[in-house]
């Protein structure tokens, strides 16, 4: 009779306890999903043993196959096994807040010091180094996720439709998604994948109905929220469009880079707010500094909003506004998300046809990441880019070769060698590129 009581009473003991160690993480989460799950992994198994090594790849196996940012989903899930649901706020809460802090102040000094030369310069390093990391990012997605023709051929079908048709991520991995999970499973699976029998995570949730409740409950509140933003200001102003776009990247597939690449095309090609400079440098900001690589989208929406022409707000109240806007949205749903599907990871784990949907799926983001870096490099090592068009469906960035900037280029060589050579961490990567531009200006 009083076990329950006991298991309420350890989640709150370690809900109390952890926080430090939620901060000390969201704090020191360099690189990416790559590097904050690296992490985790130091932190939470080899120096604390909160979980098994085990525990953790399925844990990763589950937030893989579902939308939102891996490594936030996955902190939060772990302190909701620890702590229950105060564990699981606690984690999601202190995972981003110290890079949303940083990514605000960063936004400010862009458009504050932005056209220095110093500055400058040292963004335009930045951005060279986004190319070598998106390319380290490749490998390491490629080496995972191409383990058969079938799915090479999913690649570049998924780069041909984002940088030759300009077709957005999420309908290309809606397509390829659903025809795979419609086609019956072969037995084999992949060697990462989880069995059925090795899948125990959602047995061990205390009081799983409430964890649904409230899973769902922060989905709608998001939802209400976006909805109340196009009542509001009308589902044509900057305001509406932006709450939109911010939804529909948060319950995108694939990934970081997946969410990162749908928002590039509405921000920059779509609606315009932003220029692919801009864009590539929040990148740059989102690899260098700690915190959930989508971060970048409180960089942009910081900066779509400060540029809205019919804005009858302060600068500074609009631009503070986006980027709670955008921070609460993408992972309130992130939260909302794990939650709800939580108690039901064994069901989920062990779908062979939604393993095998998502393992196209991932061979789709590295078409994407593909066409992501190409672009940034097109757009980063050359002065002069235009979008040419080849009828009414095919679309090129074409640089002007004789634009190319040689400072920049040999800046991401450098990264380059950084990164691949003598193997140095992402975000250190990031800074002495940025260093080398500043200096060169």
């Amino acid at each position: 009779m009083n076990q329950p009581n006991s298991a309420q009473n350890d989640e709150n003991v370690n809900s109390r306890r952890d926080w430090r160690v939620w901060l000390q993480i969201g704090t020191l989460g360099f690189g990416g999903p790559a590097g904050q799950i690296a992490l985790l992994q130091k932190e939470l198994i080899e120096k604390r043993k909160w979980i098994s090594p085990d525990e953790l790849s399925r844990t990763i196996a589950l937030t893989s196959i579902i939308p939102g940012p891996e490594a936030h989903q996955t902190a939060t899930y772990i302190g909701l096994k620890r702590a229950g649901l105060k564990g699981a706020l606690t984690a999601a809460t202190l995972f981003i807040t110290p890079g949303a802090l940083i990514t605000a102040a960063l936004a400010g000094l862009y458009l504050a010091a932005g056209d220095l030369p110093v500055v400058r310069g040292a963004l335009q390093g930045l951005q060279a180094s986004v190319i070598a990391i998106i390319a380290a990012a490749l490998i390491s997605l490629g080496r995972r996720a191409l383990v058969s023709k079938l799915l090479w051929l999913v690649t570049g079908a998924s780069f041909i439709a984002s940088f030759f048709l300009g077709v957005p991520f999420i309908l290309v991995a809606l397509a390829l998604g659903t025809a795979a999970f419609a086609v019956r499973p072969e037995v084999a699976t992949h060697p990462a994948t989880p069995t059925l029998q090795s899948v125990q995570l959602g047995r061990l949730i205390n009081q799983p109905k409430r964890v649904v409740a409230i899973g769902i409950s922060l989905l709608g509140l998001v939802a209400l929220c976006v909805l109340a933003i196009n009542i509001w200001t009308g589902s044509d102003s900057r305001w509406g469009s932006l709450a939109w776009v911010l939804l529909v990247s948060a319950y995108t597939l694939g990934g970081a880079y997946a969410i990162v690449d749908y928002a590039s095309q509405e921000f920059v090609i779509n609606y315009g707010w932003l220029s692919a400079t801009d864009m590539s440098v929040g990148l740059g900001l989102g690899e260098s500094t700690p915190g959930p690589l989508i971060l970048v989208l409180e960089f942009a929406s910081i900066l779509a909003a400060v540029t809205d022409p019919f804005s009858l707000l302060p600068i500074w109240l609009a631009g503070a506004l986006a980027g709670l806007l955008a921070v609460f949205v993408l992972f309130a749903t992130s939260t909302g998300i794990i939650l709800s599907i939580a108690p039901f990871t064994d069901r989920l784990l062990a779908s062979a046809r939604l393993r095998q949907a998502m393992r196209v799926i991932s061979a789709a983001v590295v078409g994407v990441l593909v066409s992501l870096g190409l672009s940034f490099a097109i757009t980063t090592f050359f002065g002069e880019v235009e979008l040419t068009r080849f009828g009414d469906l095919v679309q090129v960035l074409t640089p002007r070769l004789d634009s190319i900037y040689w400072p920049t280029v040999l800046i991401g060589a450098l990264a380059a060698v950084l990164l691949f050579r003598l193997r140095l961490p992402l975000w250190q990567v990031a800074l002495i590129s940025a260093g080398v531009g500043a200096l060169v200006h």
